[in-house]
C-alpha cells in the first residue's frame, strides 16, 4: 500500500499541469488520503492537503493589499481554487497566509519529510513564487523558499523543499504565499493556486532525546528484558499525552528493565560533558520509595556503560526524577565523557523481584538530557523547559497539569477537592524550592492575579504567599468567584489579609505560593468538585499593560469587558481576532502605532489576537 501511495503522489505531480484536473480526480485523491489516515499512524497533518473545496472554511488572511478569494477553476468548472491578485500600488511583499479555518496545524517537518507542493497557474513564466513557513507565536522562527514559474497560462506543480532549511526542533504551523515577489502590484496580474500538499515520508524516524512518545513520526520501539512488558499508551491521567507503560510481573528478576529503541538504539549520542551529567525522566509509580535505575551505554560496545539511581518520593502521581551520572550506582562504572553513550535503559523497582513486590505497573515519559528549570512568576504552564510541579495537600487532593478543557492550545492546572478533603485543602505551585525570584511586593504593589475556572460562583479562593525557608513568614488573602463554569481573572490584594492571618510585611521574603479552592468548606459539605487555574502573575488586574517581546506590543486590560487597547513600537497594519475554534471574529485595519478594539459584541471566552506590523506578526491571548 505504501508503494501505491507514493506512486499516486508521483502521478498526481506529473499530471497536475493538465488543465483538466477534474473534481472527480481530486475527490479520489482525497479519499485515498483519508483511507491512508486510517491505515497509518504516520499519516499527513489534518490540515493538508488544502484544496479550497470546503465552503465553511476561511482560507486566507491577506496582507500588503493582496486580494485572495476562492473561485471556480477557470480551466475546470468542477474544481475550486484560490485566486490571488496584488492591488494597484501594493508593496512587493504583499501576499496571503493560508488560514484554513483559523490556522494550519503543526507542519510535521522531519528527516525525509520536508516537501510542500502547490499547483500554480501563472499568467507568464519567470514570476517569483515565495513560500514562507513560520512559528505561529514567534515570527522570528521562519524559513522561505523562492521558485520561478516555468509555465504560462497553464497549471504546473511547484515543489518547495525545506530540507536543510527548517530546524526539526522548531515548530512551524503558519504558511504564507507571495506571488510575483518583490514587484509592486499593478492590479492586472492574477495567479491561481490549489492543492497545497505536505509530502510525508512513509518511514518513521529513529528515536533520540528527548523521548516524549508524542510524535507519530518517531519509532518509539521499547525492548524489554527480564520478563518486563512495555508499550506506548495514552497517559491514564491526561488523554492528550502519550507515555510508556511498563509492567514488572511475577517471576521478573530484580534486574528486569526496558531499553528505549530497537537494535539501532538512539539516533544521536547523549551529549554528556564534565558539567552536564544529568538526565530526567517523569515517572508514575504505585509506590513511593522505590529505586529507579537509568543505564546508558555504547550501543556498539556494551563494556562502556554508566548507571545511576533515583528514588520515587510519591505514589500514584507523576513526578520528575533526576539522574546524575556523576554519581554512579555502587559497583558500576564511572561516567567517561570520552565514551559514546547512545543507548538508554530504565529499571523500575530495581533490586526487587516481581515475586517480592507482586505484579506492578509503572508509567514513564519525557526522557531528556536537560534538567527542567525551577518555577517562577508568571506561572503559566506553557514553557516546556520549566518543571511545573504541583504539590497538593493533603494526599486525598488530586492535582495535575492538563490541556485546558475550554482551549486545547493551552495548559492549565487541575485541582480536585474530593469527599473527605478538609476545608484547608490546597496546592502549592512548585516544590520545596519555591520560586526562583522573590515576589516583588512594594508599598504600592501588593496585588497578584490568577485565572480560575470554578463550577460555582461565590466561592472563596485563597492565595497564600510565604518564605520557602521559614513557613512562619506568610500572608494570605481571599477573592470570590463571580461566575460559574467559565474562566475569570481574580485579583488578590495582600493589604487585605484574610481574617486571623498575618499582615503583609514588606521586610520579609515571599518566594512560595499556594492556592486553596472553596476555602472554609470541606469536601463532604460541597461534594467532590474540580477546579482549574492558570496564569499566576504579580500585579493588579488592570493596573498596567501586558507587554510582548517581538513587536513591543502593550495591551490592556486583560480580561477585557468592552474595549481592548493596543500599542506597538511600530506602525500596525492589521489586527485580527480569532475564537477558540480558530475562526476570525474581528478584523481591524490600522495605520498607527496605537489603536482600540471594540469587543463589546463578542461573547465571553478566550480569544487570540494577531497583530501585524513591521512585516512581522505577533499573537497574544486575552480573556473576555
Amino acid at each position: 500500500m505504501k508503494n501505491n501511495y507514493l506512486t499516486l503522489l508521483k502521478e498526481s505531480s506529473s499530471n497536475s499541469s493538465k488543465s483538466t484536473h477534474s473534481k472527480v480526480t481530486k475527490r479520489a485523491f482525497t479519499t485515498l488520503l483519508s483511507f491512508l489516515l486510517l491505515g497509518f499512524t504516520y499519516a499527513q497533518s489534518p490540515s493538508f492537503p488544502v484544496d479550497f473545496e470546503d465552503a465553511t472554511q476561511t482560507y486566507h488572511a491577506d496582507f500588503g493589499q493582496n486580494v485572495s478569494k476562492v473561485v471556480v477553476d477557470p480551466t475546470d468548472a468542477t474544481n475550486k481554487v484560490a485566486e490571488s491578485t496584488k492591488g494597484n500600488g501594493a508593496p512587493g511583499w504583499g501576499g496571503s497566509t493560508i488560514v484554513n479555518n483559523g490556522s494550519l496545524k503543526k507542519i510535521n517537518f522531519r528527516p525525509g519529510s520536508t516537501k510542500i507542493t502547490v499547483r500554480v497557474w501563472s499568467p507568464d513564466t519567470g514570476y517569483i513564487v515565495n513560500m514562507k513557513v513560520e512559528n505561529g507565536a514567534d515570527a522570528s522562527i521562519n524559513k522561505e523558499i523562492q521558485i520561478k514559474t516555468s509555465v504560462a497560462k497553464n497549471w504546473e506543480t511547484m515543489t518547495f523543499d525545506f530540507d536543510g532549511k527548517v530546524e526539526f526542533d522548531k515548530t512551524y504551523e503558519k504558511l504564507s504565499l507571495f506571488f510575483n515577489l518583490n514587484q509592486p502590484g499593478t492590479g492586472d496580474k492574477t495567479f491561481y493556486y490549489d492543492d497545497i500538499t505536505f509530502i510525508e515520508s512513509a518511514t518513521k524516524s529513529q528515536v533520540e532525546l528527548p523521548v516524549t512518545f508524542d510524535s507519530e513520526f518517531v519509532d518509539y520501539t521499547l525492548t524489554d528484558f527480564g520478563n518486563n512488558q512495555s508499550k506506548v499508551i495514552v497517559d491514564p491521567t491526561d488523554a492528550s499525552n502519550m507515555v510508556a507503560e511498563t509492567t514488572k510481573p511475577l517471576g521478573a528478576p530484580e534486574w528486569a528493565g526496558t531499553t528505549i529503541g530497537n537494535a539501532d538504539a538512539l539516533a544521536t549520542a547523549i551529549p554528556f560533558t564534565a558539567t552536564e551529567t544529568k538526565m530526567t525522566v517523569r515517572v508514575w509509580s504505585p509506590d513511593s520509595g522505590i529505586v529507579v535505575r537509568l543505564k546508558v551505554e555504547d550501543n556498539d560496545d556494551d563494556t562502556k556503560t554508566c548507571e545511576t539511581d533515583a528514588i520515587t518520593t510519591k505514589s500514584s502521581v507523576w513526578e520528575t526524577l533526576t539522574f546524575d551520572f556523576s554519581k554512579e550506582a555502587d559497583g558500576t562504572a564511572k561516567l567517561d565523557t570520552a565514551n559514546t553513550y547512545n543507548k538508554a535503559s530504565i529499571f523500575l523497582n530495581y533490586g526487587v523481584t516481581g515475586d517480592e513486590a507482586g505484579e506492578k505497573t509503572y508509567f514513564w515519559d519525557d526522557v531528556m538530557m536537560k534538567e527542567k528549570k525551577q518555577v517562577d512568576l508568571p506561572f503559566t504552564f506553557e514553557d516546556p523547559e520549566v518543571d511545573y510541579i504541583l504539590s497538593s495537600f493533603p494526599d486525598v487532593v488530586k492535582v495535575a497539569v492538563i490541556k485546558d478543557p475550554t482551549d486545547a492550545t493551552n495548559k492549565v492546572g487541575e485541582f480536585t477537592k474530593p469527599l473527605g478533603a478538609p476545608e484547608w485543602a490546597g496546592v502549592t505551585l512548585g516544590d520545596a524550592r519555591g520560586f526562583v525570584n522573590t515576589i516583588p511586593f512594594a508599598a504600592t504593589e501588593t496585588k497578584m492575579t490568577v485565572r480560575v475556572w470554578s463550577p460555582d460562583s461565590g466561592i472563596v479562593i485563597r492565595l497564600k504567599v510565604e518564605d520557602k525557608s521559614d513557613a512562619t513568614k506568610s500572608c494570605e488573602t481571599d477573592a470570590k468567584t463571580t461566575i460559574a463554569s467559565a474562566w475569570e481573572t481574580l485579583e488578590f490584594d495582600f493589604t487585605n489579609e484574610a481574617t486571623g492571618t498575618a499582615k503583609l510585611d514588606l521586610t520579609q521574603t515571599f518566594d512560595k505560593a499556594s492556592l486553596f479552592f472553596n476555602k472554609g468548606v470541606t469536601g463532604d459539605e460541597a461534594g467532590e468538585k474540580t477546579y482549574y487555574f492558570d496564569d499566576l502573575k504579580f500585579g493588579a488586574k488592570t493596573a498596567s499593560a501586558f507587554i510582548t517581546a517581538k513587536l513591543g506590543l502593550k495591551y490592556f486590560p486583560n480580561p477585557v469587558n468592552d474595549v481592548l487597547n493596543i500599542a506597538s513600537d511600530f506602525t500596525m497594519d492589521q489586527v485580527t481576532v480569532f475564537n477558540q475554534l480558530g475562526q476570525i471574529v474581528l478584523t481591524h485595519s490600522v495605520n498607527t502605532s496605537n489603536t482600540s478594539l471594540d469587543m463589546t459584541s463578542l461573547p465571553t471566552g478566550i480569544y487570540m489576537v494577531r497583530v501585524e506590523a513591521n512585516n512581522k506578526a505577533e499573537t497574544f491571548k486575552i480573556t473576555k
